[in-house]
């Protein structure tokens, strides 16, 4: 009996629990249950139409796309779920056309054995039961499947990846499986771009009947562009391709190729080159997709390579400095036609390894110096590279909270990689390349931010300054979070040559997060610490590479001061489902550092879009706060909305950017907040 009693005393605990748990999530923004994969092509040329594929989780009943910026606007084709509880009949005649269609691409190649081997191990499809001539009677109507339409053309050419995709939807999961589950669905958008659509990065989101899906990052290029056609691997460039009736095409320049490395795939493209002309071929690939949760390293990690006609390899580049991407400068030796390979470094492939391929006399910044500029100032930034219009260029340390900047044109040419410089408080000033040592020592007086560079592989700079006893002082160096490829360490002695502390890379905010700041870095390089003066007189800092590399492009920004409190605030993910006419919590979270302990106070920015939403503090003691929102009465409205965060501190007012970030993890371990442009807000319902 009082086990019983206990028993039913559980039940209903559970039961209101239950109840409550319900009630509080309904009241709770929520992230969308869809999730996109990836986009191909993941870009496209200013003022075209054109369709992409976007591959997703729940994602089959898209009824809209939205993109961050102006200029770019989509449509829904079509939509493609994953086939499920094929008859007989549909196996049986689905099976049939992938054997007639590959078998066309047998031969005596590597893949074109590869492509037999495969197709002599299938399983024979039984035929259906039905009488042959009811079935004739009957015409077959094909599952609704984006590869399936593809086979269904007369001249249909297939992948070994495609080939591979279609029997794992006859057979199931028993039979090497291609995709993952959440690539199957596909949809099909047909995407404009105006003519005057600002170039660069650009969020793409799918609208379904779960709300908005995460981003991907699709790209608005200057130049002509081009889907990569199969078959172009090294094997199918021979008797294979023309037995298909298949030549490969030759590309003029500017072009930017687009594509997918699947299944241990290798991707060439012939283009058209002049003699001495320098072209920089781009490679965007991590950029598309800066993290995969189930892949190590983490992202696909693609390799360029150059060759000439008779397929003597010319250049190579596995990365572009720090960055994955590869870029390299190709200057053709002769006129002709010159072939350019992408694939991953370690032949891997999966449906999203997609990149974009940039062949063009474009201009490549490698240095910019100084790094950056004094809040409320203007100064010339001198630059270094290939095809440079300009020697210089000059910017503005225009007031507001972002403290990185970056220009991403020169006169009237894009750049593929933007310069980035950093804006900060404090006096300037420029270091001479005379300071290498303690005797050169450069003499400062802090607060200040020096401009200098690491110009030779082994080299040092030297300052020197006076402290007191007991004076706490922080040093810190802005350098990988510009591009620039140095990998600090910064190193104080005293007067007598003691080293009193040394850091390498600064600390990061949060073990779980391996970046101190939201982004795409995965090496915290940028030295900082904070010293106590043990006692009166003179002080150096010496600061280096850590690898003990050096170049023109090795510069950095050395702030010492006092120690200077700072804090960033994130809010994720970067899209959240609301319902209309309801007041509704967000997430805020705060990072702090440098001794900073006040409170932050959380504002809305710019138009409110019929939001109301009252300024929020998160306290002293906490490191995060649920913010009511109350949405407008207007179903399926999408709204971006931006928030600034704000303190004061020691008499002194700190303003910071809130991040809408995406919580992205790394290679099965380890986790990154990623920026996006705003936070994103779907309201799909009425309370």
């Amino acid at each position: 009996m009082i086990k019983q009693s206990c028993l039913t005393q559980w039940f209903a605990a559970l039961a209101v629990w239950t109840l409550l748990a319900g009630w509080s999530s309904a009241q709770i923004a929520k992230p969308f249950p869809a999730k996109a994969g990836y986009v191909c092509p993941a870009g496209g040329q200013r003022d075209s139409t054109f369709e992409v594929m976007v591959a997703g989780r729940l994602i089959s009943r898209t009824v809209d796309a939205v993109f961050s910026g102006d200029g770019v606007s989509a449509k829904v084709i079509d939509t493609f779920p994953w086939p499920r509880n094929l008859e007989q009949r549909d196996r049986y005649e689905i099976r049939n056309r992938v054997v007639q269609v590959a078998s066309r691409h047998v031969s005596d190649s590597p893949q074109g054995k590869r492509m037999k081997d495969l197709i002599d191990r299938l399983p024979k499809a039984n035929k259906p039961p039905d009488p042959p001539e009811e079935i004739a009677a009957v015409p077959f109507i094909w599952p609704r499947h984006a590869t399936l339409r593809k086979i269904c053309e007369p001249d249909a050419v297939i992948t070994f990846d495609e080939t591979l995709e279609l029997i794992y939807l006859i057979y199931g999961p028993g039979m090497w499986r291609r995709a993952p589950d959440p690539l199957l669905e596909i949809v099909i958008l047909e995407i404009t771009i105006a003519p005057d659509a600002e170039p660069g990065d650009r969020e793409l989101r799918l609208l379904t009947n779960f709300g908005l899906t995460n981003p991907l990052y699709f790209q608005v290029g200057v130049h002509p562009e081009a889907m990569e056609k199969e078959p172009n691997s090294p094997d199918n460039h021979g008797i294979a391709d023309f037995m298909l009736g298949f030549e490969p095409p030759v590309y003029e320049t500017p072009v930017v190729l687009n594509g997918q490395i699947t299944h241990a795939d290798i991707d060439r493209f012939r283009f058209r080159a002049k003699k001495g002309e320098p072209l920089v071929l781009a490679v965007q690939a991590r950029q598309l997709m800066p993290y995969l949760a189930d892949a190590v390293p983490g992202w696909f990690e693609a390799v360029l390579t150059v060759y000439d006609e008779n397929e003597r390899e010319l250049r190579y580049a596995d990365c572009n400095g720090f960055r994955a991407d590869p870029v390299m400068v190709f200057t053709p030796p002769e006129d002709g036609i010159y072939i350019a390979e992408v694939r991953d470094s370690l032949f891997r492939g999966r449906e999203d390894f997609v990149y974009r391929l940039s062949i063009a006399k474009t201009p490549l910044v490698r240095s910019v110096f100084p790094a950056g500029v004094r809040e409320g100032e203007k100064t010339t930034l001198k630059i270094e590279g290939v095809n440079l219009p300009v020697q210089e260029i000059e910017v503005e340390g225009t007031p507001g909270p972002e403290r990185l900047r970056s220009v991403s044109r020169i006169g009237d040419a894009w750049l593929p990689l933007p310069v980035r410089y950093a804006i900060d408080s404090l006096p300037e000033m420029v270091a001479m390349e005379t300071n290498r040592n303690r005797e050169t020592a450069l003499a400062v007086t802090f607060p200040v931010t020096i401009n200098g560079r690491i110009a030779e592989p082994g080299q040092y700079g030297f300052y020197r300054f006076e402290g007191k006893s007991g004076q706490q002082i922080e040093l810190e160096v802005v350098a990988r979070r510009i591009d620039s490829p140095l990998d600090s360490r910064i190193t104080v002695f005293d007067a007598k040559g003691e080293k009193i502390a040394e850091n390498d890379d600064g600390p990061a905010v949060d073990e779980k997060f391996m970046s101190q700041l939201p982004g795409t870095q995965t090496h915290n390089a940028d030295s900082r610490l904070i010293v106590t003066l043990p006692h009166d007189g003179e002080y150096f800092v010496r600061i280096g590479d850590a690898t003990r590399q050096g170049g023109p492009d090795y510069v950095y920004r050395l702030r010492i001061s006092p120690p200077r409190p700072d804090f960033f605030v994130y809010t994720t993910p970067s899209g959240i489902n609301l319902p209309a006419r309801v007041t509704s919590p967000i997430w805020f979270k705060v990072r702090r550092g440098e001794g900073f302990t006040g409170p932050v106070e959380i504002r809305l920015l710019g138009d409110a879009q019929g939001f109301t939403f009252e300024k929020t503090v998160i306290p002293a003691d906490k490191d995060e706060v649920q913010a009511p929102i109350t949405a407008p009465d207007e179903v399926r409205k999408i709204a971006a909305l931006r928030f600034e965060a704000v303190a004061t501190w020691e008499g002194g007012e700190i303003r910071r950017p809130v991040h809408a970030v995406e919580d992205m993890e790394q290679a099965f371990l380890y986790h990154h907040l990623v920026p996006a442009s705003h936070l994103w807000i779907y309201l799909n319902t009425r309370k």
